[in-house]
This record gives C-alpha cells, structure tokens and sequence, in this order.
C-alpha cells in the first residue's frame, strides 16, 4: 500500500502496484527497492532412457526456468559445467538424477538470483533404446 502525507512522489507509475515497494519521502521523490527475481531450474536428462554402460553418469540434454524469465532479459540456464549422476547404475525405469553445477547467463542476470544449482530429474537405464522394458 502506498500512503502520502506530503505532495505527489514522481515516478513513471503514479500508482502502487503489489510488486513494488514504494516510500515516499519528504521531498518529491520516491524511493523504490525491486527484489531480484528467484530462479528454480528444471533439467532433462537422457531423454528416452539411457543404454546400460555400468556407470551412474547421465547426460544432460536441457535446463530452463520456464517462463519465469522476462524474454527482454536474455536470461538463460547454463548447464555446460553441470554434471547428472543416476542415483544407482543398475536399469531401470524412472530412476531419480542428481544434476548440480547449473547456472544463470545473460544479458539481464543482475535481475534474478538462482535458488538453486541443483535440480532433480527422473530417467531410465536400458539395455537398448527403445525398450520399454528395461529388464532383460
């Protein structure tokens, strides 16, 4: 909520919008503190399953904040020294994956804040791709 006891603060949106905190002060002016913005990343890895190779290490195919992002911004989630590690390496279906290492690039990440560099994702190991049976 905005209150006044004084003249009119100057400010492009005369009024107050629930995003924004705004403080008039003694003078004309107002004083406006903007949050930056929490991103959460969701991760896809080895889309269609991944073929047994004896090792926990998945493949990261994409991450994102969904439409979290204002487009303006640029802003994009960067996985390219991030890791997915398969909770065991046994097949199976939707086994749960560990990704860590994610960031935030772009023109405009001074306006968000990243909640977390982990994400978790859920793929499978089998014997080939295209099974949908991962058992032998």
């Amino acid at each position: 909520m905005c209150s006044r006891t004084h003249a009119e603060p100057t400010f492009s949106k005369p009024t107050c919008a629930t995003t924004f905190a705004i403080t008039c002060t003694a003078a004309t002016t107002a004083n406006a503190t903007i949050n930056k913005k929490a991103l959460t990343a969701t991760a896809t890895v080895d889309n269609g399953g991944k073929v047994y190779d004896g090792t926990r290490t998945g493949t990261i195919l994409t991450c994102s904040f969904g439409s979290a992002v204002a487009s303006a911004d640029g802003v994009y989630c960067d996985y390219s020294r991030a890791s997915a590690t398969f909770s065991d390496a046994d097949l199976g279906m939707a086994k749960l994956v560990n990704v860590v290492g994610l960031a935030m690039a772009g023109a405009g990440v001074s306006n968000y804040t990243l909640a977390s560099t982990t994400a978790r994702a859920y793929a499978s190991i089998v014997t080939s791709l295209g099974d949908a049976n991962p058992l032998p």
